[in-house]
């Protein structure tokens, strides 16, 4: 700090005496924050950023990095943060980023990652990452993307078809246990499943279903989704005697599959599911229109569906072909793919606006792969 005066030593005197007045201002300042009331604290810290909490306020003091690793604080975390699309841009060596909604309508931040991750994100769940070695699909890793915690899960006997990525990472609603799910079909053109619980198995186990799934019966269509505690196959459909059509789903805790009807839009079949808060929700359309039917599976042990929205989209000319990606700002936000002859664009749907807009996201470059995630503080190793 520099304070000048036209006596050299009165200067350095004055200049050590304000240092000492700054100091102890901002020890003041740091004092009065840190002995606020823990509930008060949890409060605000809770909505920060899991990055801003990981890298900078966890080093402010000990009681707050105390807190911020505290297995109740990062639930309480958890249920505050904002879901966003996590972006690997195809290049060597890859960029990472993480889009989210920024503040008011149609506001949007887009963050770099300072690291690299082991390869693509296949699957999220509560900022539990799963990753594919992209050298050999047999090998895949759990990883937090913020806190960078990671481990090697052991090598999968059967190896993903290497145009579909057919694992998923769930939690258990009761035993709050993660688990990493795969499927795949054998010489005979059978589906089984695999699990493994994270931290507690050392190698794969087979789930045993009382129904068989033959390739023939299915179409692959979608990746599995997990919501609350259950992983859906929505890509597994089929159509049972009684002329509806279904698709498995397992139960995380006790991992049994059962069948979960298609939403009842008569004879069109959903294009698409996506988590939607605690629910699942369908995307029923007729081909080539933006014009959509959304519901969502509100209890999938009876199959009841709702239907909660009927949207339009105002998309840009020459768009021929679009997929939903995923929902953000509380669900209210549908962020969709679309292919022009152009290239890709990515456009963001406000539901209760009715208000379509184009999302730049020229940063990234042309080519880079997208999954929807949540930046938090989670441990796979938490109860």
């Amino acid at each position: 700090m520099v304070f000048l005066c036209a006596n050299p030593e009165k200067e350095i005197y004055l200049s050590e005496e304000l240092e000492i007045l700054v100091d102890n201002q901002i020890e003041e300042r740091r004092n009065t924050i840190t002995s606020l009331p823990e509930e008060l604290i949890i409060n605000i810290l809770s909505r920060l950023p899991a990055q801003l909490l990981h890298e900078s306020v966890r080093s402010v003091c000990m009681r707050w990095e105390y807190l911020v690793n505290d297995p109740f604080f990062i639930e309480a975390h958890l249920r505050q943060a904002k879901t966003g699309i996590f972006i690997e841009v195809i290049s060597s060596p890859a960029n990472f980023y993480f889009f989210e909604t920024k503040g008011g309508e149609f506001s949007f931040s887009l963050t770099y990652y300072k690291h690299e991750f082991p390869g693509r994100m296949i699957a999220s769940y509560d900022g539990i990452a799963l990753f594919i070695d992209l050298i050999d699909i047999t090998i895949l890793y759990v990883m937090n993307p913020v806190t960078m915690e990671k481990t090697r899960l052991p090598s999968l006997d059967e190896p993903p078809n290497p145009l579909y990525y057919s694992s998923c990472i769930a939690r258990g609603r009761s035993t709050r246990q993660y688990k990493v799910v795969h499927s795949y079909e054998d010489l005979s053109r059978e589906y089984h499943w695999v699990v493994l619980t994270i931290g507690i198995d050392n190698s794969w186990r087979r789930i045993s279903s009382e129904q068989t799934f033959m390739r023939g019966d299915m179409e692959l269509d979608n990746f599995p989704v997990s919501v609350s505690g259950v992983i859906y196959w929505t890509d597994y459909d089929y159509e049972e005697e009684d002329g509806i059509v279904y698709f498995p789903a397992m139960d995380v805790d006790d991992e049994t599959i059962r069948k979960v009807p298609i939403p009842p839009s008569g004879s069109i079949e959903p294009c698409a599911y996506t988590k939607m808060g605690n629910y699942l929700s369908g995307f029923v359309t007729a081909p080539l229109s933006l014009q959509f039917e959304i519901y969502v599976l509100k209890d999938w042990l009876r199959g009841e569906w709702d239907k909660v929205y009927e949207i339009h989209i105002d998309a840009p000319r020459g768009l021929y072909f679009y997929f939903p990606i995923g929902w953000l700002n509380d669900d209210e936000m549908l962020v969709l793919e679309g292919l022009t002859m152009e290239g890709d664009i990515y456009m963001a749907y406000d539901v209760k606006k009715n208000e379509t807009r184009v999302l730049d996201l020229s940063i990234c470059g042309p080519r880079f792969y997208s999954h929807v995630h949540t930046n938090t503080l989670v441990s796979y190793r938490m109860p």
